[in-house]
């Protein structure tokens, strides 16, 4: 906690992206900058040209689409990744099918 009361921000990192999270939109990006300066220094390039202002309801990252809106947090998948999802759980099922068809013979 800042000391005006207010939280921190945050970066959370999926595999070489990060995400900020904070109570003001200044503040966001200025972690956001910090974050790249920091990666570039340790030999990470950062694109200022794919960064994205923060936002309540932010676009997909990593498939997944969370809204912070009411003061809750909501997750959900994109209709992209829930058919990938789908389709390798019925590709385990037809591989167990298989492999008992095979114990019985």
């Amino acid at each position: 906690i800042r000391f005006d009361g207010h939280l921190a921000c945050e970066i959370f990192i999926y595999v070489d992206d990060g995400r900020a999270t904070g109570h003001s939109r200044d503040l966001c990006w200025d972690a956001v900058c910090r974050f790249a300066s920091v990666c570039c220094k340790h030999g990470v390039q950062s694109a200022e040209r794919k960064r994205t202002f923060p936002s309540l309801t932010p676009g997909p990252w990593a498939g997944t689409v969370l809204h912070t809106d009411n003061g809750e947090v909501v997750a959900t998948v994109t209709t992209k990744k829930w058919q990938k999802t789908k389709a390798k759980v019925a590709m385990l099922v037809e591989l167990v099918r298989r492999a008992d068809m095979e114990v019985e013979e």
